[in-house]
């Protein structure tokens, strides 16, 4: 029974950030098309600009005003984040491996550590890809 419950804790919770995430982005949108279809039904005309900073919303400035981050910098960033959550995927297989039990607890803790396989070796490869782009950043210079 605990088990059943850790598992729906474990799935539910990125579930229902993701849900709610995509429910809140929605209703800003809406907000947004109601605000601009206010504007047209008053006539008033709203510059190219506006629109686009209404539309890109207040996390996401327009590709123009965000800073342009070098390559090697974005697969750094990309690569960290993906080895954090392989090491949390394998931190919650322990932690599940433990509370069934040794005797199916090792074999659960190895098909969630090989599910975060998959995300690590991503990460790495984008490690690798940052390493390379600054070392052939620093032989150009």
């Amino acid at each position: 029974m605990a088990g059943t419950f850790i598992v729906l804790f474990a799935v539910g919770i990125p579930a229902a950030v993701f849900l709610i995430s995509l429910w809140l982005r929605a209703q800003e949108r809406q907000r947004i098309l109601q605000a601009l279809s206010s504007a047209a039904e008053k006539g008033a005309s709203l510059p190219q600009e506006h629109i686009t900073a209404l539309l890109a919303g207040v996390h996401q400035p327009p590709r123009a005003v965000r800073p342009q981050v070098p390559a090697h910098v974005r697969d750094m960033r990309r690569g960290t984040l993906l080895l954090a959550l392989t090491v949390s995927i394998v931190l919650i297989g322990a932690a599940v491996g433990a509370l069934i039990g040794a005797s199916m607890g090792f074999s659960v803790f190895l098909i969630i550590a090989a599910v975060g396989a998959l995300p690590g070796t991503i990460g790495v490869a984008y490690l690798l890809l940052a390493r390379m782009a600054r070392l052939e950043q620093r032989q150009s210079d």
